[in-house]
């Protein structure tokens, strides 16, 4: 059988792509700012440089993260506009239980009848049954 649906086709971004370069950035940035030269004089002594970086990096991380996964949002908001609805045909045979099996036999039942009816036998030359079977392809192509 054919059957014929109109499926919408665009482009999509990947999410979490999106979200670990941005995680990446984050951390890049973290690193970068560990090493200027700012005054730690001025922090308390709870917390060691290394701890100070630490933190730096899991937050810039996440606010990467976030922020990646935000612009991947836009973008599929932009690529949804320009999405295109194409017509596509799929063939499939329905597969089932014994309704399938008795229209199958009924089906086989009736080309018996039409290649009786149709003389396609050893009565018919090669030729003839050449010209046959390219007819019978024929209108099975315009049906379907």
């Amino acid at each position: 059988m054919k059957k014929t649906a109109l499926v919408s086709v665009r482009r999509a971004p990947k999410y979490g792509s999106f979200a670990a370069v941005g995680a990446l950035v984050g951390v890049l940035i973290a690193g970068v700012l560990a090493f200027l030269p700012f005054d730690m004089g001025e922090l308390t002594q709870e917390y060691s440089r290394g701890a100070v970086v630490g933190m730096g990096v899991v937050l810039l991380a996440l606010t990467g993260a976030v922020l990646g996964a935000g612009v991947a949002l836009i973008l599929d908001a932009v690529l949804r506009r320009k999405a295109r609805t194409v017509e596509v045909t799929g063939h499939y045979e329905e597969q089932g239980g014994p309704e399938a099996e008795a229209a199958e036999a009924a089906r086989a039942a009736q080309a018996e009848e039409e290649e009786e009816a149709d003389g396609t036998s050893l009565e018919t030359s090669p030729e003839e049954q050449r010209d046959q079977t390219a007819a019978e392809q024929t209108r099975a192509d315009r049906e379907g």
